[in-house]
């Protein structure tokens, strides 16, 4: 049986829970489309104390799994269901929900700033995906973005394109936004209720989808 690695945020902000984590979580050690799913879990926070690089993190993991892919996955309002990313900058800058000290600086101080490192998308089929998301249901935004809004999910995506090339290791590898969903906006009576919400069906549905689409 194949393995794959799924990645996912604890809640940040004024959210209840990121609907990530619990998916992630939901998922960790059980079958999907005939692959044994692994999960790992990390903090919002981009720069904690002592911390072990997250992306570097994924990849090892990955690694002594023999996974044959990568999911990871972040939470964000905007997102009109399911959106996919294709590339990580060296840059953080969110004013919002940035911590003291992580706003407006380097993810990677040895490489310059606000470079640029792309996903490579060739590994997935995207119009099986696409029209599978459809048939299924599911809300998606069918243009592949430019943008992760470097926070914490931007910066996990430059990490793991990052410790992929100094392992030299060759793996489907994707990146995805998800919309947030009713559990997750408990706590924000004054959400927007003109934003896409997700189930938490339509996520698991998701997940399957997606590792049905690799190459």
């Amino acid at each position: 049986m194949k393995t794959a690695l799924l990645t996912g945020f604890e809640a940040f902000g004024s959210y209840t829970a990121n609907a990530t984590e619990v998916l992630v979580r939901s998922l960790d050690r059980t079958t999907v489309q005939n692959h044994a799913i692994r999960s790992l879990v990390f903090p919002a926070t981009i720069f904690p104390p002592n911390s072990e690089d997250y992306g570097r993190q994924t990849v090892t993991s990955a690694r002594e799994l023999g996974a044959s892919a990568i999911i990871s996955l972040g939470m964000a309002s905007e997102v009109k269901g399911i959106r996919i990313e294709s590339r990580a900058t060296n840059w953080v800058e969110n004013s919002k929900y940035c911590q003291p000290g992580e706003n407006r600086r380097r993810i990677d101080d040895s490489l310059p700033a606000r470079m640029v490192l792309m996903i490579d998308l060739g590994k997935w089929d995207f119009s099986r995906l696409f029209e599978q998301l459809a048939r299924r249901v599911i809300p998606f935004e069918p243009q592949i973005s430019e943008d992760a809004n470097n926070y914490c999910c931007n910066a996990l995506m430059f990490r793991t394109l990052r410790a992929l090339k100094q392992f030299r290791y060759s793996i489907p590898y994707i990146y995805l936004h998800v919309s947030c969903t009713r559990a997750s906006i408990q706590s924000i009576p004054d959400f927007d209720e003109r934003k896409t919400i997700i189930s938490e069906q339509q996520l698991k549905d998701m997940v399957s989808i997606v590792l049905d689409s690799y190459r």
